[in-house]
C-alpha cells in the first residue's frame, strides 16, 4: 500500500490490456489500462501518472521519461490512456516500466514498489501488478507479499463478465467453519449457491430465458448448489440441496439427500443419503444408498395398477438399486430390479432380473425373467416364463406357463399347468399336480413337521391325461407317459409302457429287483442274452437275490423250454396244466400204436448228479430216466441245454399213458377171453365124466 499525501491509498491492481510497439523510428507507444483502489475501494474522479522506463528492474537508469500524465480519468476503479514515450535509441531487448501516481493535482506521487517489463517483440505487461491479455512473465503466484495472483483483496465476490453480463462469480463462503471453501458460479447469471454455505460450486449452464422449472413448473430454469459443498457441473433447471450433493448434468435434476448424486437424465430426484441416480426419466432414489441406473419414462402415463401413473422408476428402500427399465421399483431394503417393464421387488433382499411385471414379494426371493410372474414365499425362485407362481417357503418354479409351487421346498420344472403344493413335492410336464393341504386334508399342525399335502411326492404327466394328473397320498412316485417310459434306453414302440436295457454292469442283462423293506434280499427279475434281434431268443429269470448270492427259481431259456428250480412243484388248485386241445383246432390225428411196447421198454432209476450246482443239478438221491435211453424209445421227449446236455420232458405222456392201459387192457381181455374159452371147455368135459348131482 502506497500513502499519497499521508491520507490516500492508491493500489494499481489490474492491466487489462497494454501493448508497447516499438516502430522503425525508435517510438515507444502504448495504451494502458489498468485499475485503481483509493481507500480500499474502486477509485474514482481523475488522478495523475508518472511513466519511467529503465533499463533494469532495479536500479540501472532511465532510457525513456519520465512521461507526465494528467488527469487520467477513472470511473468504478478502471482507467485507459494512451503513453507515447517519443523516439527511443537504448532499447535493445528489454526495458522495465516504473509507476507513480496521485490524485489528480493533489501532492506527490507514490510509486509502486515493483518494475514490470517491456520488451521490443511482443505485446507485454508494463504495469507492475497488473495482468496483459497475453499473459504476464516472471511472476510469482501466491497470495502472500510480494506475490502475484489474479482476484480481490477483499470479502468481495470477484466475476468476470462476459459481453457485459456475469459469466463467472466466485464469492467467499457464508460459512464461517469452512471461511477457506469459496463458492464458484459459473454459466448462467441467474445461477447461484445456497445462501450461508460454502465450498458450493455450479460448473455452468442454466438459463434464465427458460421459465418451466421448479416444482411449479414456472420457475427460471437456472442451476443451483444449495447445500454445503453441493455441486452442480451442467445442464439446466438443476438443483442440488443436500450437503456435499451432485448434479452432473441433464434437465430438472435435484439431488437433497446427503451425498447424494443425479449423474443426469431428466426429473431425477435423490432424497437417500448417498443414493445415486445414473440418468433416465422421472426416477427416483429415496433409500439411503440407493440406486437407479436410468430408464424410467415421465411422458408416459399408462403404468401402476391403476395405469394412470407416471412410468418411472424407484428405489425406495435403503440400498435397493434398480438399473434401468421402464416402472420398475425397488421397494424394501436391499431390494434389486435389473431393468424390464412394470417389475417390482418388494421383499426386502429381494431380486426381479428383467421381464415384464414380475414381483419378488418375499424376503429373499427372486423371478429372473419373463412375463407376470410372483416370488411371494420367502427364499422363494421364478426362472422365467409366464403367469407362474412361487408361494412355499424356499420353493421354485424352473420356468413354463402357469406353474405354481406352493408347498415348502416344493419344485415344478418348465412345462405348464403343473401344481405342486406338498411340501417337497415336485411336479412337471404338462398338468401334473401334487395335492396341497386343504386337498390332501393335512393336519392342522402339517407346517411344523413339513407334511402339508402329498409331501414328499413327484408326479410328472404329458398332458395326455385327459385332466390334471393328481397324486393320491404322499411319498408317491408317479408318471403318465402315453408313449412309454424307460431306463437306460428309449422305448422301441408306443406300445411298452416300462422298457428297462442293461446298464453293462451286468453283461447284456436287464435286471428289476424286488427287494424287502427291511433287509437286503427279495426277487431279481433279469432278462437278456439274446444272440441277435432277429432271433428274438433273449432268457428270463426269476431268481432269489440278497445282493450277493443269486438262486434261481425259474427260468425261460432261449430256446423257449421253461425251467422250475424247485424239488417240489406245487399246484394248489390240484389240477394238472392244461394247453389248448380243441379238435377244431387240429389237423391230421394219427393214433398212437405200439404204446405199451414202448413205455415197456423205458428203464426207471434212482441216480446223484456227479456235479450238484444247487441249480439244475441239486444234491441228494432223485428218481429219473437216462436221456441217451429215451432218446432211442422217445427221441421227441429230449431236449437239451445251452452247454450241450441232454434233458428229458415226457411230451404227451398222458395219451401215450392212456394209450399203453387200452394196449394193455385189449391184451388182457384177450387173455382172459382166451382163458374164459378153455374154462368153459374143461367145465363142459368135467360135466361130462361126472355124473350130475343125486344120480
Amino acid at each position: 500500500m502506497n500513502s499519497i499525501l499521508g491520507r490516500t491509498s492508491i493500489h494499481l491492481l489490474l492491466v487489462a490490456a497494454m501493448a508497447l510497439k516499438i516502430c522503425a523510428v525508435d517510438a515507444a507507444t502504448f495504451n494502458y489500462h489498468g485499475s485503481l483502489q483509493d481507500g480500499g475501494k474502486p477509485a474514482e474522479g481523475a488522478y495523475d501518472l508518472e511513466l519511467t522506463l529503465y533499463s533494469a528492474a532495479s536500479g540501472g537508469h532511465a532510457i525513456g521519461g519520465p512521461l507526465l500524465l494528467y488527469r487520467v480519468p477513472v470511473s468504478g476503479g478502471s482507467f485507459s490512456t494512451q503513453a507515447d514515450f517519443g523516439p527511443l535509441s537504448d532499447i535493445a531487448g528489454t526495458a522495465w516500466l516504473g509507476v507513480k501516481v496521485r490524485t489528480a493535482g493533489s501532492g506527490e506521487f507514490a510509486a509502486l514498489a515493483a518494475r514490470a517489463p517491456v520488451t521490443a517483440d511482443a505485446t507485454a505487461s508494463v504495469c507492475p501488478g497488473a495482468w496483459t491479455t497475453s499473459g504476464n512473465a516472471g511472476t510469482s503466484p501466491g497470495t502472500g507479499l510480494g506475490q502475484n495472483y489474479l482476484g480481490t483483496a477483499d470479502n468481495h465476490p470477484l466475476v468476470i463478465a462476459v459481453n457485459g453480463a456475469q459469466a463467472a462469480r466466485m464469492a467467499p463462503s457464508g460459512d464461517v467453519g469452512y471461511s477457506d471453501a469459496t463458492n464458484v458460479v459459473l454459466g448462467s447469471p441467474g445461477n447461484f449457491t445456497g445462501a450461508g454455505v460454502g465450498g458450493a460450486v455450479v460448473g455452468g449452464g442454466g438459463s434464465a430465458r427458460f421459465s418451466n422449472c421448479g416444482p411449479s413448473g414456472t420457475a427460471p430454469c437456472v442451476n443451483s448448489a444449495i447445500g454445503p459443498f453441493s455441486t452442480v457441473s451442467g445442464g439446466y433447471g438443476n438443483s442440488t440441496t443436500g450437503d456435499t450433493s451432485v448434479v452432473a448434468g441433464g434437465t430438472f435434476n435435484s439431488a437433497s439427500g446427503l451425498h447424494s448424486t443425479v449423474s443426469g437424465g431428466y426429473d431425477n430426484l435423490t432424497v437417500g443419503t448417498s443414493a445415486v441416480i445414473g440418468g433416465g426419466e422421472g426416477n427416483h432414489a429415496a433409500g439411503a444408498g440407493s440406486t437407479v441406473g436410468g430408464g424410467g419414462s415421465v411422458v408416459s402415463s399408462n403404468c401402476g395398477a391403476t395405469a394412470d401413473q407416471s412410468c418411472t422408476n424407484s428405489a425406495l428402500g435403503a440400498y435397493s438399486t434398480v438399473a434401468g427399465g421402464y416402472y420398475t421399483r425397488a421397494l424394501l431394503n436391499y431390494d434389486t430390479v435389473g431393468g424390464g417393464s412394470q417389475n417390482s421387488a418388494a421383499g426386502g433382499y429381494s431380486f426381479v432380473g428383467g421381464g415384464e411385471m414380475n414381483s419378488a414379494a418375499g424376503s429373499h426371493g427372486a423371478v429372473a425373467g419373463g412375463f407376470n410372474n410372483l416370488a411371494s414365499g420367502t427364499y422363494a425362485f421364478v426362472g422365467g416364463g409366464l403367469g407362474n407362481i412361487a408361494s412355499g417357503y424356499q420353493s421354485t418354479v424352473a420356468g413354463g406357463e402357469f406353474n405354481a409351487a406352493g408347498g415348502t421346498f416344493a419344485a415344478t420344472g418348465s412345462g405348464s399347468g403343473n401344481k405342486a403344493g406338498g411340501d417337497w413335492s415336485y411336479a412337471a410336464g404338462d398338468g401334473a399336480k401334487v395335492r396341497n393341504a386343504a386337498e390332501a386334508i393335512s393336519a392342522p399342525d402339517c407346517s411344523g413337521n413339513l407334511d402339508c399335502g402329498d409331501f414328499r411326492t413327484f408326479v410328472w404327466s404329458d398332458g395326455n391325461n385327459g385332466s390334471q394328473f393328481t397324486s393320491t397320498g404322499p411319498q408317491q412316485f408317479l408318471i403318465h407317459a402315453t408313449g412309454g417310459v424307460a431306463i437306460n434306453t428309449t422305448p422301441p414302440n408306443n406300445v411298452i409302457e416300462l422298457t428297462i436295457a442293461g446298464s453293462g454292469n451286468s453283461g447284456d442283462f436287464a435286471n428289476a429287483f424286488l427287494r424287502q423293506a427291511s433287509n437286503n434280499a427279495g426277487i431279481l427279475i433279469s432278462s437278456g442274452g439274446a444272440t441277435s434281434t432277429a432271433n428274438n431268443d433273449a432268457m428270463f429269470l426269476i431268481d432269489r437275490y440278497n445282493g450277493a448270492g443269486q438262486a434261481h427259481d425259474l427260468s425261460i431259456a432261449a430256446n423257449g423250454d421253461f425251467t422250475i428250480y424247485s424239488a417240489n412243484a406245487v399246484k394248489p388248485s390240484g389240477t394238472t396244466w392244461s394247453n389248448p386241445s380243441d379238435g377244431r383246432l387240429k389237423r391230421d390225428v394219427q393214433p398212437l400204436e405200439h404204446t405199451l411196447d414202448r413205455v415197456l421198454q423205458l428203464r426207471g432209476v434212482t441216480f446223484e448228479y456227479a456235479k450238484p450246482d444247487g441249480y439244475l443239478h441239486p444234491s441228494g438221491r432223485h428218481t429219473g430216466f437216462i436221456a441217451q435211453e429215451v432218446q432211442q424209445i422217445f427221441p421227441d421227449w429230449i431236449g437239451s441245454t445251452p452247454d450241450g446236455y441232454l434233458t428229458v420232458g415226457p411230451n404227451g405222456f398222458e395219451a401215450m399213458t392212456v394209450e399203453a392201459l387200452r394196449d394193455l387192457r385189449a391184451e388182457k381181455d384177450a387173455e382172459i377171453a382166451g382163458l374164459k374159452e378153455r374154462l368153459d371147455e374143461l367145465t363142459a368135459r368135467l360135466d361130462r365124466l361126472v355124473p350130475a348131482s343125486g344120480h
